[in-house]
């Protein structure tokens, strides 16, 4: 029986006979969904060509005992058709259909090779990112890596609903690149970290994984078809060892934990490591990971600005034009705030870096808001540094921070995150002036010359501040005491209790409501007076 060579198929041919190794075998499923969907498995032949070969769901029993990877065979009765888009895991556009009438011979593994490996440069990453309004090809890609650390196993989502297991690998190349890798499901489960640990420099080849962007980063994510292998058995593996130990033996990839701790204990402690080990790692693997420190506040660099005007909508630095403040994305902007944008050093007794403190996180380690500071200076003067900033000078924190990747020459220096030592929030400085908008999150928009750019990160919605009336302002807050009218009254408010409602017939025999507002007792919290304000203004 004469026999074909992968290569030689084409579309809508049947009467081929082909030689093959069965590589890999899975069920098909589209994620989350766990429906099967049918039967996949690809094959080699002796020239080192690959094809997927599709069977039907209902087919799924028939084949799971032929194609175990390793077997080899001589098939026959199938049909070539036209390869899929979506979950595609080679570059062949041909793949292969096996139904009842296909045919299995068992024959010698003699020239078949162990693994085929078509390797995607990361260079070339962005153009397999998935889109789900473009339907063009894009072949999962297979990527070789040195590992550098996993995550133990987790669980995401709701067990009465969808739940999973999930597993996080580092994996880094040659020129420092760093990837991100989630295993889903089986893979997070039987992945041997305690033994892949142990192992000088593993070299992980990863394959038919599906590609997709995260806050810019790109990253990677297992599905039904994926598959790792950890120094495999390839011609250039002594190789790829001994190019990782040469770079990796010069400055050691540290190993992070990306993913930050519920216990705040915990998180103290998360990436702690002597500054004098950060200074020469190279930035871009650890983009968006937080390290920790304990260190002193032990100077500040007083020849920028301590703080600059923005824009009220973007928080971008706007620029003095004339008489008017531009801001590059909004034009000109009538109200402008001020924000913090000092650098300071920090030392843990190995090294002293530089780091950058910006609004509102600032707030933390000066005390109070920029906006308020401001305020109460009577020449306020970006370059003039008040001495409620030089007060910081000796202070001692557990800092945590990150690197600012957005610095391409001279050392590495580092953006200040949070203080994980503090008690309480920075006070209000008795200017008479309204509060800074409390952010929770740094805007990181600004120019390049600003060095903010460690990760851009949407504003969060600002509380306001409340003025108290001032016959309450000098009142102690505590709560009213249980009268015996308050155990009857107990599915009323106590904002309701207290204000009194006084029905009075008028002449037309019309009801009207007349409110009075009876202050017994102070409320016991900002929400209780808001609301008797509000009554207040009512009953005006």
């Amino acid at each position: 029986m004469t026999t074909d060579n992968i290569a030689d198929l084409r579309l809508n041919d049947r009467d081929r006979v082909l030689e093959v190794k069965v590589y890999r075998a899975w069920v098909h499923w589209d994620p989350p969904n766990t429906t099967e969907k049918g039967y996949r498995a690809i094959l080699l032949d002796k020239q080192g060509h690959a094809i997927q070969a599709n069977m039907e769901a209902s087919e799924i029993n028939r084949f799971k005992p032929i194609l175990i990877p390793g077997k080899t065979y001589r098939v026959y009765g199938f049909t070539c058709i036209p390869t899929e888009n979506w979950q595609q895991t080679l570059q062949n556009r041909i793949s292969l259909s096996f139904t009842t009438l296909t045919g299995f011979d068992d024959i010698e593994d003699k020239g078949f090779p162990k693994h085929y490996f078509d390797f995607l440069s990361y260079i070339q990453l962005p153009s397999r990112v998935i889109d789900p309004l473009d339907k063009t090809r894009k072949p999962q890609p297979v990527l070789t890596g040195c590992y550098i650390s996993s995550t133990d196993k987790d669980k995401i989502g709701n067990p009465m609903r969808n739940q999973a297991v999930f597993r996080k690998i580092e994996i880094q190349n040659l020129n420092r690149n760093f990837l991100e890798l989630t295993l889903w499901g089986h893979l997070a489960e039987t992945f041997n970290k305690e033994g892949i640990d142990a192992l000088e420099k593993p070299v992980i080849i990863v394959g038919s994984c599906r590609v997709s962007r995260f806050r810019n980063n790109l990253h990677l994510s297992s599905t039904p078809a994926t598959y790792y292998y950890i120094d495999p058995d390839i011609p250039e593996l002594q190789e790829y060892k001994a190019e990782y130990r040469a770079a990796f033996n010069l400055i050691p990839p540290l190993p992070v934990i990306r993913q930050p701790f519920k216990d705040k204990e915990r998180e103290k402690f998360r990436n702690r490591f002597p500054l004098a080990d950060l200074m020469p790692q190279p930035m871009d693997p650890y983009t968006g990971v937080k390290f920790t420190c304990e260190g002193t506040i032990s100077g500040i660099n007083m020849s920028r600005e301590w703080y600059h005007k923005s824009c009220n909508v973007c928080q971008i630095k706007v620029d003095l034009k004339g008489d008017v403040y531009n801001c590059k994305f909004h034009g000109p902007v009538e109200s402008q705030a001020n924000k913090y944008n000092f650098k300071a050093y920090i030392t843990d007794g190995t090294y002293t870096v530089m780091m950058t403190f910006f609004t509102p996180k600032a707030n933390d380690i000066v005390g109070t808001d920029c906006e308020s500071l401001v305020t109460s200076l009577k020449n306020p003067d970006p370059k003039e540094f008040p001495e409620k900033i030089k007060a910081i000078i000796g202070k001692k924190h557990i800092f945590q921070f990150h690197f600012n990747t957005n610095m391409k020459q001279g050392p590495n220096d580092f953006i200040f995150n949070d203080i994980l030592d503090k008690d309480e929030g920075p006070k209000q400085l008795d200017s008479g002036a309204s509060a800074e908008p409390h952010d929770t999150q740094l805007s990181e928009k600004n120019a390049s010359e600003e060095h903010q750019s460690e990760g851009s990160e949407s504003q969060a919605k600002q509380g306001k501040q409340l003025t108290l009336p001032n016959a309450l302002n000098n009142h102690q807050l505590l709560p009213p005491p249980k009268t015996q009218a308050h155990r009857h009254t107990n599915q009323k408010t106590w904002q309701q209790r207290h204000l009194i409602h006084i029905r009075k017939p008028d002449q037309d025999k019309e009801s009207k409501w007349q409110n009075k507002l009876q202050v017994t007792q102070p409320p016991t919290n900002l929400q209780q007076l808001n609301g008797n304000s509000s009554r207040k203004h009512q009953a005006m």
